[in-house]
């Protein structure tokens, strides 16, 4: 796709009628020549008022300044609970190390432990399993929050109720991992993760290896049938979310094959072709430039975000290599090498600086890669979009750019939030700080 531009203070603006990014002054820079400051409590400290106030208040500020009930981990008060988490291993690390941390582990992991549970007591009764939707999120970060304080009573209890979702995750209408089937896929495996495979002392340690094969197996099954379905030639499977054959990580293919993935030793032999298969399909339909359509028949090049686009490829490729070999396992990290590139070059966007569709999620894609391949060019990269959240040109052609999706021009719809704002980047500036440990919230593990 060519790009036109034109001068606005002092960056290049794509000024095409769906302009989307900000040009990144740091592609014609030598990265090893600039001095990245890797020390996130400075820039986290200006951010930490909101997170706080926001647990305070029990309540969410939305665009227009109003406060808003909300429980979410995605938009509400769970993704500050997961940030508090998120804040409190760090210190802990930091303290581990024997190095000064500005703030104590046990504070921020008792406010998580408080912020997850006025949740769990507030939201309304739903029908939603997904981790970044439903309830099953508020369980699984009070079950790793209870065990890191070492309440494990409280622990196995969280545990126990967030195994009652499987029932409801499996008669759920939705497969994809914003919503559906593949994010309580994500909530056991995170806890799974997070508690270890070998089992924890004083933890008890049900049986997840069945939940988790009977929740993918019908992942599986429902995009089976949906391929045949719907006629999508060469597609061993294929989902839908609000009707739409979406390709992404929040709602589409991406994210969906990646939980699979992750689940791939449990499946049948069977379901492992199809899961094969359908990525090999993925990596065919990836645009010249290395970016992912939106969704099936999209000739639109145009996002570059983590829920639509390339962003997502990189965290896949890193759940999938371990289980593909020869011409895929090429294809893939091609694919995910040269995401890499278009959002090098198009991910410092003009929807803000989250993790959804902002600058710091396009971002953790560059510590994706680094785990993956050990080259130290993308951490410079990831450091590089750190510098750029905070860069005063880019943070004012973020307000001033129009987007009629949004309620208020300029301004996240829920900027203290974990996916669309503060939290969300807080997340990413710890994790730029200690990569090999870096996950992306919700997505990664």
């Amino acid at each position: 796709m060519t790009d036109y531009f034109y001068r606005a203070s002092k960056l290049d603006l794509c000024t095409m009628s769906h302009a989307r990014y900000v040009s990144n002054r740091f592609v014609a820079v030598d990265l090893s020549a600039q001095k990245f400051d890797p020390d996130p409590i400075p820039h986290i400290n200006k951010l930490l008022p909101g997170l706080n106030a926001c647990a305070a208040r029990t309540a969410m500020p939305t665009s227009s300044g109003k406060q808003k009930p909300n429980y979410s981990v995605y938009t509400g008060l769970g993704g500050i609970a997961l940030t508090f988490l998120r804040l409190g291993l760090y210190c802990r690390d930091k303290q581990m190390e024997g190095r000064e941390a500005e703030c104590l582990s046990s504070d921020y992991l008792l406010l998580a432990r408080d912020t997850a549970l006025a949740c769990l007591q507030a939201k309304p009764v739903s029908s939603e399993v997904s981790f970044f939707c439903g309830t099953p999120g508020h369980l699984a970060i009070l079950c790793i929050v209870s065990h890191t304080l070492r309440d494990d009573a409280a622990a196995n209890g969280y545990l126990s109720d967030l195994l009652q979702w499987v029932a409801p995750a499996l008669k759920h209408s939705e497969d994809e991992l914003l919503f559906g089937r593949a994010g309580y896929l994500y909530a056991l495996l995170w806890v799974r993760h997070q508690l270890g495979l070998g089992g924890v002392e004083g933890l008890d340690t049900p049986d997840l290896d069945t939940p988790l094969r009977h929740v993918a197996e019908q992942i599986v099954t429902s995009g089976k049938m949906s391929a045949e379905g719907f006629g999508y030639e060469g597609w061993p499977m294929m989902w839908h979310c609000f009707e739409s054959p979406y390709l992404g990580a929040a709602h589409g293919a991406t994210g969906i094959l990646t939980m699979l993935f992750h689940c791939f030793c449990l499946l049948s032999t069977r379901s492992q072709h199809l899961v094969v298969g359908t990525l090999e399909k993925l990596l065919a339909t990836i645009h010249a430039s290395g970016n992912l359509p939106i969704q099936l028949r999209d000739e639109h090049d145009k996002q570059v975000h983590w829920c639509h686009g390339a962003s997502g490829l990189p965290g896949l490729a890193q759940a999938a290599e371990p289980h593909v070999s020869g011409t895929t396992r090429h294809a893939l990290r091609e694919a995910a090498l040269k995401a890499g590139e278009v959002v090098w070059e198009r991910g410092v966007i003009l929807k803000g600086t989250g993790l959804c569709h902002g600058v710091a999620g396009n971002a953790y894609a560059f510590l994706t890669l680094y785990r993956l391949t050990g080259d130290g060019t993308h951490l410079l990269r990831a450091r590089a979009f750190a510098e750029l959240t905070r860069d005063t040109d880019v943070l004012r052609a973020q307000a001033e750019a129009p987007d009629r999706q949004r309620k208020v021009p300029g301004v996240p719809d829920s900027p203290c939030s974990l996916m669309e704002g503060s939290a969300g980047l807080v997340c990413f500036l710890l994790d730029a700080n200690q990569p090999a440990k870096s996950a992306f919230p919700g997505w990664e593990l």
